[in-house]
């Protein structure tokens, strides 16, 4: 799921370990487990994608295993108005495996659309 940056890996762990010790944590995990394979089997079609009219961030990490760049590259055709990331090395979690430089790029994003709003 991450790239190449065990820290974040390692920040995961310490912060979801302890979710999925507690009693019915199968039940989260097959959930998540449903939800990210219901992405590649049965993804949004095209054109509820382009229908989207609010501001659109889109972080893809080339190394995600768990939902594709291609995916990422999808979306972005559909949603050219969006700003895309994609984050050489990264996995899924980019918040994670790069935080410092995911808040450089939230924040600013988040100013900007408070701004116009």
């Amino acid at each position: 799921v991450l790239g190449r940056d065990r820290s974040g890996a390692d920040r995961l762990f310490e912060m979801t370990w302890p979710c999925f010790r507690r009693e019915g944590a199968g039940l989260t995990i097959s959930i998540l487990d449903r939800a990210a394979s219901s992405i590649l089997t049965d993804p949004v079609p095209d054109d509820e994608i382009r229908a989207i009219r609010a501001p659109v961030l889109l972080v893809w990490g080339t190394h995600d295993r768990v939902v594709p760049v291609a995916e990422g590259d999808r979306i972005h055709a559909l949603l050219p108005q969006a700003r895309y990331e994609r984050w050489e090395g990264v996995g899924h979690l980019p918040m994670f495996e790069r935080p410092d430089a995911f808040r450089d790029l939230l924040l600013p994003f988040l100013e900007e659309q408070d701004r116009r709003s």
